[in-house]
């Protein structure tokens, strides 16, 4: 397969022309594919729930737990099968790449090749996003076996981060030469040329904290630091962008979801990205951040020790779930750095280790191993 000599087909359960779909890399990705492969042909998911899962559902919620239609074999078999008929129309040689799309495929047919583009394992996620915690054990048996019989079909495996592919082998026990560490481009590009930010010279450090997820990001803990930082005389300011988990005290800036083009320009007037995540197996915001020349100042946890390279990037921080160890580094650590120069570092290693034509390329160079037999086969 050459240089857009190939043709896939790409499935999907998220909206395809919408800029926010999966953290918004769905359209940079289809945009990557087109560029790098040649034909992608898409292959839409219904979002139809079988009435078993309805059922479970809204009973499993009035006790306040939590049932995953879509990773529960009835509503699983429904949607594949959608998508195993849609494949029926194209050549048996097309190769499947599912974008966030495991229980999608499992009525695929077992001749068809399967390339998966994902978060991480099913069992990491559950056990350290914090959206997960209603699941029952039930629940997590049958979607962490659903995910082994899917992935014992698939060819090969691509994740942005090491800890995302640790996770693939430990979790779900597939070889490690299946699964490769592809890392995403920016799903929010910057509008402008990126310059270095300015000294710091003791006027107030700007920083910026992008939350869909107010628990996982630690939107609690951003708050105690900057109060923390401003009672020891430190002067800084904080702007959230997006979810919020409760009244923000007057001196924090809250803007509502942006959309892309204004994110960017707050990218732009901000000195560093504030990360203190519980949880991150993928780093869209940071990956951005850096794109724009914000360095990041990050719990070293998760995918986040793969995007944020220590003294170059930006900073890891030991989590410890207080907000003591950022206090630390940012007094010792932050303020006395070379704001310019790690601004420009940050934009420098998104470009050369984080870019889309980067990614397609190693799409295209899983699919070009060949077909073989998958592990699970």
């Amino acid at each position: 397969m050459s240089p857009r000599s190939g043709r896939i087909a790409v499935v999907t359960p998220w909206d395809v022309s919408s800029p926010r779909s999966w953290s918004g890399v769905i359209v940079p990705m289809l945009t990557a594919l087109r560029d790098e492969m040649g034909e992608v042909e898409v292959i839409d998911v219904p979002s139809d729930v079988a009435i078993a899962d309805r059922v479970r559902a809204r009973a499993l919620g009035m006790r306040g737990a939590l049932h995953l239609s879509s990773w529960s074999p009835p509503t699983a078999r429904r949607r594949s099968r959608a998508v195993a008929q849609r494949l029926e129309e194209l050549p048996s040689s097309v190769p499947v790449v599912a974008l966030a799309a495991t229980p999608e495929l499992l009525a695929v047919p077992r001749g068809r090749r399967i390339v998966q583009v994902t978060d991480s394992s099913f069992a990491a996620l559950t056990r350290s996003y914090p959206a997960y915690a209603r699941l029952t054990d039930r629940g997590r048996r049958v979607a962490e076996d659903l995910e082994r019989r899917i992935a014992g079909r698939t060819e090969h495996f691509l994740v942005a981060t090491a800890w995302s592919a640790d996770r693939l082998v430990v979790d779900v026990r597939v070889p490690e030469d299946t699964v490769t560490v592809a890392r995403f481009g920016p799903a929010i590009a910057p509008v402008r040329p990126v310059g270095g930010k300015p000294p710091h010279d003791g006027r107030p450090l700007r920083l910026l904290l992008v939350a869909s997820d107010w628990e996982r990001k630690g939107g609690d803990l951003a708050l105690e630091i900057v109060h923390e930082l401003r009672t020891r005389g430190l002067r800084t300011t904080l702007t959230v962008v997006g979810a919020r988990g409760r009244p923000l005290p007057a001196e924090v800036t809250h803007l509502e979801r942006l959309e892309p083009q204004e994110l960017s320009g707050v990218y732009a007037t901000h000195d560093a990205l504030l990360e203190p995540s519980r949880a991150s197996a993928g780093g869209v915001v940071v990956t951005d951040a850096l794109h724009h020349g914000l360095p990041v100042i990050a719990s070293a946890l998760g995918g986040l020790t793969d995007l944020v390279v220590d003294g170059v990037t930006g900073w890891l921080v030991p989590f410890d779930g207080t907000a003591s160890p950022f206090v630390s580094a940012m007094e010792t650590r932050v303020v006395t750095s070379d704001l310019p120069a790690m601004s420009r570092q940050a934009a420098d290693w998104a470009m050369r280790e984080a870019s889309w034509p980067m990614w397609a390329r190693a799409v295209r160079d899983a699919l070009e191993r060949g077909p073989h037999r998958p592990h699970g086969g």
